[in-house]
């Protein structure tokens, strides 16, 4: 559960630049977002950090009155990412950062 003070909370509404229709089907209504990993990422170390892209799909469900889900859209979300590994203290940290995203090749 998002925090009610959290500024952006996941409901129709706030899709309503991305989806006008989903806020005239469903005004106001909560949402859920589902993430999952499509496939096993691919990584790679190198001298300066550790490289790798992430393959994952999203999909968004309105959330009626009654608790029925209702599917709204999918998104597959590949992503090239570098981490920073640290060590600190005995801890170990560190800092990942998106460097791009990759095109879906169907299209185009």
């Amino acid at each position: 559960q998002i925090p009610q003070q959290f500024p952006f909370q996941l409901r129709t509404k706030s899709m309503e630049v991305f989806s006008p229709q989903l806020q005239e089907l469903y005004p106001d209504q909560p949402m859920e977002l589902h993430l999952w990993a499509r496939r096993q990422p691919l990584l790679s170390c190198h001298p300066d950090a550790l490289h790798g892209t992430l393959f994952s799909s999203a999909e968004a469900f309105v959330v009626l009155p009654n608790a029925t889900r209702v599917p709204a859209f999918l998104l597959n979300i590949d992503a090239n990412v570098t981490g920073k590994p640290t060590i600190t203290r005995n801890r170990l940290g560190g800092t990942v950062r998106l460097t791009g995203l990759v095109p879906d090749p169907e299209l185009g």
